[in-house]
This record gives C-alpha cells, structure tokens and sequence, in this order.
C-alpha cells in the first residue's frame, strides 16, 4: 500500500533535514519512497534489501529509525555515527538486542 505524510516542512529544520535524511535512509535500504517539499510518500515493500551504509547525519532518531529498519533488511547494514543515539536514549542498543536485534560495534 501507499503511505503519505504529509505537513512535515518543519521535519527540514532539526538535527537532520529529516525529511531528505529519511528519503535517503529508506532508498539505501531499498524502500519507495517520495519525497516533496512538505511531504513523504511511502510505497510499501515486504521486505527491504539492505546490505549498504548509512549516514544518520549525528540525528539520534534517524539512527534508532535506521536499525529498526535493518531488522527487515536481507542484508545486514551499517549505521555511521549511531552513537548519536545517547542524546535522547542512551539504551537504545542494549534494549534493541534484548528485543531480539543483533548489532556490533565497529
């Protein structure tokens, strides 16, 4: 199915251009998504492709985005600077390999 998010312009002013740095994210790991000037529109896939590197530009929500997104990944994929996540959830990482997530440090 089709998702849209719309009214977000001021996702553009945060730690990241959020909206650009999602679109980005999401084609790296092999989602559809379409980005407009106050809006993203999801496409849905079962599964992504993964198996790539990807920036959270140092947006702790980008980064905690990025692994749960990875778990649906074929591929196994690297977060760059997801130690940005202590800003808001200095747990995170323990929590996610509680949940079942695997992740390393590299």
């Amino acid at each position: 199915g089709e998702c849209r998010l719309t009214n977000a312009a001021r996702l553009r002013l945060k730690e990241s251009d959020r909206l650009a740095t999602v679109t980005q994210t999401l084609r790296a790991l092999g989602a559809a998504v379409e980005e407009g000037p106050d809006s993203l529109t999801f496409h849905g896939s079962p599964i992504l492709e993964g198996g790539v590197t990807v920036d959270c530009c140092n947006d702790h929500r980008i980064a905690m985005m990025s692994a749960v997104l990875a778990t649906r990944a074929q591929g196994p994929s690297v977060i760059r600077g997801a130690q940005c996540v202590a800003k808001s959830y200095p747990a995170f990482f323990e929590d996610f390999r509680e949940l079942g997530g695997t992740c390393a440090e590299i």
